[in-house]
């Protein structure tokens, strides 16, 4: 337990923000999805690191913001509760994130325009701060004992 405890005081401030809203709205996403799945025509609006979706029928679309949403909260659950396995997880999420946004953005552009996304703000810095932490993390349990 001490080295959970450890493991977290690594953990900055805006990512523990970020990460129990991520954690909070997940389930509050699925339960509005339900929701509109079983009482609206069908019609939503959702839209996860380029991943758009405006229906709700079984779409590969659909199937990825269920997979990268699942796999992220997993991913922010571990880093929240200090598991030892977190911040190899957050580093696949954050270029897993960070290439699926880039992705989109170079696709989505034409010679007019130009996307611009918020997430790569985001997890840019996310994976400066997990390569800064990930050899002390690692490190917790033979520290603390």
């Amino acid at each position: 337990m001490l080295i959970e405890k450890y493991r977290q005081s690594l953990v900055p401030l805006w990512i523990k923000v970020f990460g129990w809203l991520f954690v909070g709205l997940a389930p509050v996403a699925i339960i509005s999805f339900l929701i509109a799945n079983f009482t609206m025509s069908g019609q939503t609006n959702i839209d996860f690191l380029g991943f758009k979706l405006t229906s709700l029928e079984l779409t590969p679309n659909l199937i990825a913001i269920i997979v990268f949403g699942s796999y992220f909260a997993f991913c922010t659950y571990g880093l929240l509760k200090g598991k030892s396995w977190a911040v190899n997880t957050g580093l696949v999420n954050g270029y897993l994130g960070l290439g699926l946004c880039l992705y989109y953005i170079i696709s989505h552009s034409s010679s007019d325009s130009l996307t611009l996304r918020f997430e790569p703000f985001l997890q840019i810095p996310f994976l400066i701060v997990m390569h800064s932490i990930r050899k002390r993390w690692s490190d917790a349990k033979n520290k603390l004992y």
